[in-house]
């Protein structure tokens, strides 16, 4: 999902339906990644560089798809921990992004 940024679905999409996200975006994690302070986005997504994308694009394909499958499972546990820190349950208890929100702001302005 080159470019995607928070106001995109494409990455959202996928951790609500379970999927865990392959990011071909150099700076997603400084310029893009939401709650980046709380969340490591490391533990359930698979991020490939840029360059080997635009080089080999089979080989990148390869790298993105054929992890041994006891790292799929820890990624796919992961991902589900990090579903609630991501998705939006407006006006409920469960409604962890608004709480993520407000504290990155916070710490953000200090």
């Amino acid at each position: 999902m080159s470019c995607d940024d928070p106001q995109t679905s494409r990455f959202v999409d996928a951790v609500a339906a379970g999927c865990i996200p392959v990011i071909i975006n150099d700076g997603f994690a400084l310029t893009a990644a939401p709650f980046s302070r709380s969340l490591n986005y490391a533990a359930f997504t698979r991020i490939i560089p840029e360059q080997m994308w635009l080089t080999d694009t089979a080989s990148a394909a390869h790298f993105a798809y054929n992890w041994p499958e006891a790292i799929t499972r820890q990624m796919f546990t992961s991902l589900l921990a990090a579903q609630p820190k991501l998705l939006w349950h407006a006006g409920t208890p469960q409604d962890n992004v608004a709480r993520s929100l407000w504290q990155t702001a916070d710490a953000d302005c200090g």
